[in-house]
């Protein structure tokens, strides 16, 4: 197969370490081991070191893109709480861990939206960007906590379903009552992986999600290309976009290209251990249900086959990327993890190999390097560069 494009997320935060003349010979180094065509540069970070990547990037001959959390703030800002989003029982929905980087604020509410275009707005006025990454396009995953993380329910989100001819008090009232007994919450569960009939509020509710998920990702993009940057999205596993409210066939048709984060070793937020283990958890603790049964059960409703040993095969890779190949209108980049951190992700290097093998296999147009390029080995990039450069 041709040599796939090569993006790489750098830079989430700036590390103790990181000063001009260190991000630019890291940058530097991995430019000398792969063709790598675009660097999505993370937020949080001084102009030194954003002046510092741009100008590595320009003599590398690569686009940069700012990467950018879309529907949450970053780890410096706490934004307020009325802007969360609300679960079925009337209360806002927590970050993971508590970060404000994983804490979601409602796409519909109208101040929350207006601080968000500013801060596009603010990224273009940079002018050193050729393009945005948008992260964070996605409600809060509900697997950790189904019986409360499943939103949104404020009021902005019933004016909005309103349009729709969509009334949220009998949907939330429906989401309760699954949510009394095993057999509702593995409907509820069965709901987030495949579609049911269209007159079931509960899947009027998911395609609602949805539909305020496209709608906002299509007007920041249109204001992004409006300023000439290409746009990229962070999006699910294909398995999980339903999830979390991400429709693959309409995003597409509003971006340049897709990043797929299907992780299959990753223990935190997107990775596939995590969040279909996190499902089987709930279960087990609000119902009882045998960790093997739940395990079993997540596993047929995602057609992912996660094991009791935590992670997922590397055929996994292949699977996602050729269903995701069955709806989307642009560039499919996989996305690897690569990195190595305690309890996260501690995939082995053969683990790694397996992973490339099985994304080699179904032939992705790119490839992006997860999570911060400052955080994977060379070791790591070389793995990369014999198996497809």
């Amino acid at each position: 197969m041709p040599t796939p494009r090569i993006s790489v997320q750098f830079l989430e935060n700036a590390p103790i370490q990181a000063t001009p003349q260190t991000v630019r010979a890291r940058l530097r180094q991995a430019c000398n081991i792969l063709p790598i065509e675009s660097i999505l540069l993370g937020w949080n970070l001084p102009p030194a070191l954003e002046e510092a990547v741009a100008a590595e990037a320009s003599q590398q001959g690569a686009a940069l893109y700012r990467w950018h959390p879309l529907l949450a703030s970053d780890s410096r800002i706490a934004l307020p709480a009325a802007w969360q989003t609300i679960g079925s029982q009337n209360q806002a929905i927590p970050g993971f861990r508590g970060l404000p980087e994983f804490t979601f604020f409602c796409p519909n509410h109208p101040a929350a939206s207006e601080w968000r275009t500013e801060r596009i707005d603010q990224a273009l006025q940079r002018g050193i960007y050729q393009g945005i990454f948008f992260d964070r396009m996605r409600w809060p995953s509900p697997a950790e906590n189904l019986g409360n993380y499943f939103g949104c329910f404020c009021p902005h989100c019933q004016r909005r379903a309103a349009q729709y001819n969509l009334d949220l008090e009998p949907v939330r009232h429906f989401v309760n009552k699954l949510l009394a007994n095993e057999n509702g919450a593995q409907q509820l569960i069965q709901a987030l992986f495949q579609p049911e009939n269209e007159e079931n509020p509960l899947e009027q509710f998911i395609q609602f999600r949805s539909a305020c998920i496209s709608q906002t990702v299509a007007t920041c993009a249109q204001q992004a290309k409006t300023g000439n940057l290409a746009v990229g999205l962070d999006c699910f596993s294909p398995s999980l976009m339903r999830m979390v409210g991400q429709d693959l066939k309409s995003l597409s048709q509003v971006c340049d290209w897709v990043k797929l984060m299907i992780y299959p070793h990753a223990h935190g937020p997107a990775g596939l251990p995590y969040e279909l283990h996190a499902l089987a958890n709930w279960l087990a603790t609000n119902y009882g249900i045998p960790k093997t049964d739940g395990l079993q059960f997540v596993r047929q409703a995602s057609q992912i086959d996660i094991s009791a040993e935590q992670d997922c095969p590397a055929e996994t890779i292949q699977h996602e990327i050729d269903l995701a190949k069955t709806t989307s209108k642009a560039p499919l980049f996989a996305g690897l993890a690569l990195v190595q951190m305690e309890t996260v992700h501690g995939a082995t290097d053969v683990q790694i190999q397996e992973d490339l093998f099985s994304c080699q296999a179904s032939q992705p147009a790119g490839l992006t390097l997860s999570w911060d390029l400052w955080l994977i080995s060379p070791q790591r990039l070389n793995l990369i560069a014999q198996t497809f450069v």
